[in-house]
């Protein structure tokens, strides 16, 4: 068992068991990657069914209820804008489609076969990169699946380690055939200790325990590919979610939903397309600011009604509270301290001789402990943009 050293910040607490919400008598299913349309207004749906198609970077959508297709209009998303929506009237029977049954005998199918189960059932990585694609793409390369997540509070990783270990770990063994890795491991951050205690229970000789840091930003991919010797690194939720595409055919309809407030953090089992609302108000939500994403890298939510889609990892709650007036950089070290990528963001903020950024992780570890509110993130994609 390898041990890392380096983090913002630790969380202590295992994750909770996620609360199953149930669908509203309403669902969004908004085409924001631009995916097709497969159905139209009052044609009916079954649970399950594929009801958007994707191409190239684009995965399938799939219904995350039975019942109808009321109306396909624009709808805000999450990002500012709007876009298509398959608007869908729930009957309440969760009628499932025929393409939703366990399948036998799974080992005995070609490899071209079980990537095209991962791709039908619509999984893709936070990058938004298909999983299908990645493995395919990335063959002989080690593999490494992380519980940990890159945000702070966030815990969506470690729940599926606690609570769906069975299909995780049935998971990575399927994607190490896919991949033909040589090598596995599995990533716990040190502060995870309910986490570590599972995870030995399913490691061995055939996969490698790693404890990393902690799980922000010491979590994020790339730096926990660095450390791995440049292994394929995949989220512990998106692992598990590929066991139950391939043995039992259930596609991405429901998302583990972590709300992270000051007073620690809510979990949800949550139906794609309910509300951002319906979330906050079953995590006891009296107002505030409302990030789409964790603190380090989320923004801030306009309106509450946008519905939950495939990577709404976490939704954090900033208490109101007057703001912090942003000054120049005081030259504090803050930043610097606190990189995974042991950068100096601070010299950002001086012009003059052009700096190689490309080390740098966007993981806002610098931003989150700015005294001054400097936009660092931004500067720096700035800057590295214009040395592209």
């Amino acid at each position: 068992m390898r041990q890392y050293e380096r983090g913002l910040y630790v969380r202590r607490a295992p994750a909770p068991r996620p609360v199953v919400l149930p669908a509203q008598q309403r669902v969004l299913v908004p085409l924001e990657w631009g995916e097709t349309a497969l159905v139209s207004a009052g044609e009916p749906v079954r649970l399950g069914q594929r009801v958007a198609d994707g191409a190239g970077e684009m995965v399938p959508l799939h219904a995350g209820v039975s019942g109808e297709v009321a109306a396909i209009l624009p709808h805000n998303c999450a990002g500012g804008r709007r876009c298509p929506t398959l608007v869908l009237e729930n009957d309440g029977r969760n009628r499932p489609d025929p393409s939703i049954r366990p399948r036998a005998l799974l080992d005995s199918l070609p490899d071209e076969q079980l990537l095209g189960f991962l791709y039908e059932a619509g999984i893709r990585l936070p990058d938004g990169k298909p999983l299908a694609a990645a493995v395919a793409a990335e063959e002989g390369r080690p593999l490494a699946v992380s519980a940990m997540d890159p945000e702070p509070g966030a815990c969506a990783g470690e729940a599926a380690l606690l609570y769906d270990g069975e299909a995780l770990f049935s998971g990575i063994w399927l994607l190490a055939r896919l991949l033909k890795a040589e090598r596995v491991s599995f990533v716990v951050g040190s502060g995870q200790r309910e986490a570590i205690r599972a995870a030995k229970r399913w490691t061995g000789d055939r996969m490698e325990l790693c404890v990393a840091g902690g799980p922000s930003p010491a979590g994020h991919p790339k730096r926990l590919s660095a450390l791995l010797g440049g292994a394929l690194v995949l989220t512990a939720p998106a692992v598990a979610a590929s066991a139950h595409a391939c043995y039992e055919g259930i596609p991405v309809i429901r998302e583990t939903v972590c709300v992270c407030r000051e007073g620690g953090q809510a979990l949800f089992d949550v139906p794609l397309g309910l509300p951002v609302r319906a979330v906050l108000e079953a995590a006891g939500y009296s107002g505030g600011t409302v990030l789409w994403g964790g603190p380090l890298t989320g923004t801030r939510l306009e309106c509450l009604d946008v519905p939950v889609v495939k990577g709404t990892a976490a939704l954090t709650i900033l208490e109101e509270r007057t703001p912090t007036p942003r000054t120049s950089c005081i030259r504090c070290g803050r930043c610097e301290r606190v990189c995974p990528a042991e950068l100096r963001p601070w010299m950002s903020q001086r012009r003059g001789r052009r700096r190689d950024w490309s080390g740098c992780l966007q993981c806002g570890a610098c931003q989150y402990v700015c005294p001054a509110g400097l936009p660092l993130v931004y500067h720096i994609g700035r800057e590295a943009r214009s040395l592209g």
